[in-house]
């Protein structure tokens, strides 16, 4: 039962991450050596020395390599989104553990093993307690994805600025 449970927690949390969190574009700034700024482009072929480029006008540009200056990516960061997700994860996960860990008072002492709300409010202070530390987490990790890159390679030569160009195409 437990393995089952388990299982089952994971594929939430999956799904829930995969709905929630939404996907990064590749949406680059290109700045050529002549100043020009070609925004909002996709970079989609390279060749020894002809970089394609689409900008989300849809007209397909075809660039030298030797002509670039920079190129300049803006990540959006989603704490919000991280902070749900983590408090969502959190109360399943919480709730779950608070449960399984529940134990039934011993009969000694002044209450005489009286149980206030048993295995439900075990759960309850896990899921709360989870919630509260997922949250927290996820609104971390949530404002931590986003930041800004910038790849000055106007003062390399052919061969490194097609490495450079290639790695980035790659992420």
């Amino acid at each position: 039962m437990k393995h089952i449970m388990r299982f089952w927690i994971i594929n939430f949390t999956v799904v829930v991450l995969s709905v929630i969190m939404p996907a990064q574009e590749n949406n680059w700034n290109v700045i050529k050596l002549s100043g020009d700024t070609l925004s909002n482009c996709s970079l989609q072929e390279l060749n020894d020395s002809l970089l394609t480029i689409e900008p989300h006008n849809g007209m397909v540009s075809l660039l030298q390599v030797d002509s670039i200056n920079c190129l300049f990516i803006h990540k959006e960061s989603y704490p919000g989104t991280g902070a749900a997700t983590g408090a969502i994860t959190g109360v399943v996960l919480g709730a779950v553990i608070g449960s399984a860990t529940y134990q039934k008072p011993k009969d000694s002492g002044w209450f005489g093993g009286m149980d206030f709300g048993g295995q439900t409010i075990s759960a309850v202070g896990g899921g709360l307690l989870g919630g509260f530390v997922g949250s927290v987490v996820g609104l971390i990790v949530g404002a931590s994805i986003g930041g800004d890159e910038s790849y000055d390679i106007s003062e390399l030569n052919h061969a490194q600025k097609v490495m450079i160009i290639r790695k980035l195409m790659s992420k």
